[in-house]
Parts: structure tokens; sequence; C-alpha cells
């Protein structure tokens, strides 16, 4: 992540099995990373998703994300 957040590479975290765990607790694994990333300098959190493929939640907010990325990457590209 750090080459990434670095070379300005457009990545994203993607917290899965929310299935598996309260909303209470995915809250507060996601503070406890983003407090550990602060903590190793990074001046804010990248974009992150909550998903569970068990009941498909996030699926559609990170196809979203990607078709995002790959419209501004290849806006300018000749068709392939």
């Amino acid at each position: 992540m750090a080459y990434m957040g670095e070379s300005e590479i457009p990545f994203c975290i993607i917290f899965t099995k929310a299935d598996k765990i309260s909303k209470t607790k995915i809250d507060s694994h996601i503070a406890a990373y983003r407090k550990s990333m602060h903590a190793d300098g990074w001046e804010e959190m990248p974009q992150y998703f909550v998903t569970s493929s068990l009941e498909a939640t996030g699926r559609d907010s990170v196809l979203e994300y990607i078709d995002e990325l790959n419209q501004e990457i290849f806006k300018n590209a000749n068709e392939f």
C-alpha cells in the first residue's frame, strides 16, 4: 500500500466478511485500521468498502468504484 500511495496509484481497501460480525464490530475494526494507518504516516485513509459475498453487501459500490477509476484512467486513451 505504501508504494501505491507514494506512486499515486489508485487503490481501495475492502473489508470482507461483513456478515460474520456485527456493525459495531465492523466500525471498531475500521477505526483501529484507520488509527494504525495514521500512526504509519498516512494523512487519510484510502477509499474503503465493507462487503459480504453472502449478502452481496458492498458489491455494487465496489463495481461502481472500479468503473469510475477505469473511466478516469482511460478517458484519453485510444479505443482498443
